[in-house]
């Protein structure tokens, strides 16, 4: 028999609307304020109709997920997370929340300013639910992870940013909850602090607890998600594998910022096409390019990969040569290297056309998206152009490629190398 996973989160058709005014401002939560405005007419404002946040929208979360809610700004992210909380009804459809919910949607909401940390603690522990004995059996777990130390008995009003947003995750992440919510916040700690934070949220989803991120980093939902959730224009357009949602939809922004089409990322770019880019004294790039034997319309996993450019140098008494770094998807460097000798020539480069290859070896790139970014060295020790686009290209994996177990995708690693193992029978 197939176990089939409890779904601790339900949305069935949800949509939700916003009046909108004539200072095109659309109230996110519909407040009581809002309400009397509504009774006693439009408060003297000029109606434009409703904003359509969420377009009948429906999926399921199962329990102990890790879920990451990716989209542009205004695609209906942040209202979704507030329906989920209880802030906001939907206007139709219906919202299924199992068990105790636990939300950090705003830095600066939930505390009170003229209370300390402490008072503050006890106070929104209370009102989610949990027993005063128990918050404070908790509080100096709260403030070692926190990292606030003695001001916790400050007043919140005299907290920075920082120490406000890992105090509220503090308490988020040791209270009693099922589902944990969190709204882009947890993006504004310290590198250190977004570490320890990651590793929390892991142990969370291990004893499975449930929860949901709303975040622009890529990086985030590759790394700490289970799942993910594409919503676009108020509709949820995809959902699944949290590497393969962000590749696609890291794509889809790069392909709409220079209007093309996913399957017509060039291979090749050409003199016509690189002279609108700035040149230097030194040299002009005339032509770059990725190139497979045998390949004329994509680049495949299981064949070498060349990276070919030429240039015209200007000027003699220099010798040039060029370095190269490749990004993933999320724009991690992932690799870097140059043809520069460890000794520079004793003769200097004429003037004239130049052409120089890199080979890279099969096997090598995992499949998905990648941008190299190119630069050009003086005489082995000084930077003198760099190109100012990040040039894309896409490494497709064949089904017959017999890598296709190792490369599944899911496994998040750009590069993949073929180590020598041995094996052997042992007893």
């Amino acid at each position: 028999m197939t176990h089939q996973p409890e779904h601790v989160i339900i949305v069935d058709k949800v949509t939700k609307r916003f009046r909108m005014d004539a200072n095109y401002r659309a109230s996110l939560a519909e407040t009581l304020k809002d309400k009397v405005g509504a009774l006693l007419g439009s408060n003297g404002k000029q109606k434009l109709g409703d904003k359509v946040a969420l377009d009948s929208i429906s999926f399921t979360i199962s329990k102990g997920s890790t879920v990451g809610i990716i989209g542009r700004n205004g695609s209906g992210k942040s209202t979704l997370l507030r329906m989920l909380a209880g802030i906001t009804e939907p206007t139709s459809g219906s919202i299924e929340v199992k068990g105790k919910v636990t939300s950090i949607l705003d830095i600066g909401s939930g505390f009170i300013a003229d209370l300390t940390g402490r008072e503050n603690v006890m106070m929104a522990g209370s009102l989610m639910g949990m027993d005063d004995d128990l918050i404070r059996q908790r509080m100096d777990e709260i403030v070692l992870f926190s990292e606030i130390g003695d001001y916790i008995d400050v007043p919140v009003k005299y907290y920075s940013s920082g120490m406000y947003l890992r105090l509220a995750f503090s308490l988020a992440v040791h209270l009693d909850m099922d589902v944990l919510l969190i709204d882009e916040v947890i993006e504004v700690g310290d590198e250190a602090f977004k570490i320890k934070s990651y590793n929390k949220l892991k142990q969370l989803t291990g004893q499975g607890h449930t929860i949901l991120i709303c975040t622009h980093n890529m990086r985030s939902v590759a790394e700490l998600c289970t799942e993910c959730l594409v919503i676009e224009q108020g509709k949820l357009i995809a959902q699944g594998d949290p590497q393969q949602m962000v590749e696609a939809y890291i794509e889809k922004i790069w392909s709409n910022s220079y209007e093309l089409e996913k399957s017509q990322i060039p291979l090749a770019y050409h003199e016509a096409e690189l002279s609108k880019f700035p040149t230097n004294e030194w040299l002009q790039l005339t032509h770059f390019a990725f190139s497979q034997d045998g390949e004329t319309e994509q680049l495949c996993t299981d064949k070498a990969l060349n990276l070919t450019l030429r240039y015209r140098k200007l000027k003699p008494d220099a010798t040039i040569n060029a370095s190269i770094w490749v990004f993933d998807a999320m724009h991690r460097p992932i690799l870097s290297g140059n043809s520069m000798p460890l000794e520079p020539l004793a003769t200097a480069d004429g003037i004239g056309e130049y052409e120089m290859t890199a080979h890279f070896p099969a096997n090598f790139f995992n499949k998905g998206l990648f941008f190299l970014r190119l630069h050009f060295i003086k005489d082995n020790e000084r930077l003198i152009h760099e190109h100012p686009n990040h040039l894309p290209f896409k490494m497709h994996l064949r089904r017959t490629d017999p890598n296709n177990l190792k490369m599944d995708g899911k496994v998040g690693s750009p590069l993949y190398m073929q180590l020598p193992w041995e094996k052997r029978f042992w007893g």
